[in-house]
């Protein structure tokens, strides 16, 4: 070996070394982190395992609530008159402001009046003096009688002035016709109300020349008490609609975005199903005297149809989705128990609950991320869990809707959903969904 070669193992051998020392030191590194890591799990541990998890619950009882069907409605006028002049003329007023309520027989608009006043005194005048030459004809008439019976003078001409008279009768009778139609004429220059009603803009201004039933209008007056809403629902609940208006029970409910929800009743089911939809159309009236449904505004609708008696209800916000369908934590001897549950009405705040929880029973409606079957649970004495079972616990559900087969919802509801599904729920029989 020369002196190059053994200069080259040296280096070799140097470099090596190098290696071994910085794998030493990465191992040794990985080694502290794993510690530590295994420490602060170790620690979690022991802080998960200090004490139970806490929770708020309610309270599972008994009452009534009603399947209500939702939709969304559009409010229409109850009447809807588009005002026209009757005649031709000079628009020269208009007696209220666009969007003022307007009675009855109030005056709207005036056209001017002068040429139908004189239309209406030629057609009096020839009125008169028909009637003039009629008496004049029936004095002739009743003195030709007398003379055609004595010889003085002949049948033809007694029927000649017979004759004359009848016609004149006949002209008297037109003349006042005309003068009906010119005095009609001009009360038409007057424009009233038809209604009770509100006022939209106005088509016209002052001087316009109005033409008579013109394509344009003058206004639009709306009636706004009462107005009908419109909504459609699934033809599958036509049946009970239909027994509904029968009995004359159909109470609806129409909220309008950012205001109070009012009650109506249902007057009206269209005579056919839309094939495209598959939804027929139905009509509620309201009184409005709030004025809080205004037309062409749309509202969310709620249609009773029927009430499940003594139903047990819990929380909407308990009941959650698993892979076999809704289940809640019930609160036995101060552990978590996981209950698959079969649900029917589901409202705002509550759900029935139709297999799983019996009244009494205490549900678990906050802290359920933390939880697991059997784990151990402290119910919080929180104001959140008392409102929860007061919410529900006190009266009669407001809202509703029938649920079926994967009708479960996939997280806490926190509102009703716009539809009633029609199956029975995941995880419940066939026969156990109540409709």
């Amino acid at each position: 070996m020369n002196d190059h070669s053994a200069i080259r193992a040296v280096s070799s051998f140097s470099t090596m070394a190098s290696v071994r020392r910085v794998a030493c030191t990465l191992l040794a590194c990985c080694l502290v982190v794993v510690g530590a890591c295994s420490r602060d799990e170790g620690k979690a541990k022991g802080a998960r395992a200090k004490g139970p998890a806490p929770v708020t619950a309610a309270v599972a009882v008994r009452q009534d609530i009603p399947v209500r069907l939702k939709a969304v409605g559009n409010v229409e006028a109850s009447a809807t008159v588009q005002v026209r002049s009757r005649i031709t003329g000079e628009l020269t007023g208009i007696h209220f402001r666009e969007g003022d309520d307007v009675r009855k027989g109030q005056k709207l608009f005036t056209i001017d009046p002068r040429p139908m006043e004189a239309a209406l005194r030629e057609a009096r005048a020839r009125q008169e003096r028909t009637r003039a030459q009629l008496t004049k004809a029936e004095d002739d008439l009743r003195r030709f009688a007398s003379l055609v019976e004595g010889g003085f003078v002949s049948r033809e001409q007694y029927e000649q002035i017979r004759t004359t008279a009848e016609g004149l009768r006949a002209s008297l009778r037109e003349a006042e016709a005309a003068v009906e139609s010119a005095a009609l004429q001009r009360d038409y220059c007057i424009i009233t109300a038809p209604a009770d009603a509100r006022a939209g803009a106005v088509g016209a201004h002052i001087g316009n020349m109005i033409k008579a039933n013109a394509d344009d209008w003058l206004v639009t007056l709306d009636t706004v008490e009462p107005v009908y809403v419109s909504f459609s629902i699934p033809e599958v609940h036509l049946p009970a609609v239909l027994a509904l208006r029968q009995s004359g029970t159909g109470r609806v409910l129409a909220r309008p975005d950012g205001g109070d929800e009012v009650e109506g009743r249902l007057d009206f089911v269209d005579n056919s199903v839309d094939t495209a939809t598959g939804t027929i159309r139905l009509r509620a009236t309201f009184d409005n005297r709030t004025r809080s449904l205004w037309p062409g505004r749309f509202v969310d609708v709620r249609l009773t149809l029927t009430t499940h008696k003594d139903a047990v209800v819990v929380p909407s916000r308990a009941v959650q989705a698993g892979v076999d369908g809704p289940y809640a934590y019930v609160v036995a001897d101060g552990r978590a128990e996981l209950r698959n549950l079969a649900v029917g009405v589901q409202a705002d705040t509550m759900t029935e609950v139709l297999q799983g929880i019996a009244p009494g029973e205490k549900v678990v409606v906050e802290g359920l991320m933390r939880l697991t079957p059997g784990a151990e649970v402290v119910i919080r004495p929180a104001d959140a869990g008392r409102n929860a079972t007061a919410s529900f616990a006190g009266g009669t559900a407001t809202e509703g809707h029938a649920t079926g087969d994967n009708a479960a919802p996939t997280s806490a509801p926190t509102s009703v959903p716009t539809s009633v599904p029609t199956s029975a729920p995941t995880g419940a029989k066939a026969g156990e969904a109540r409709q």
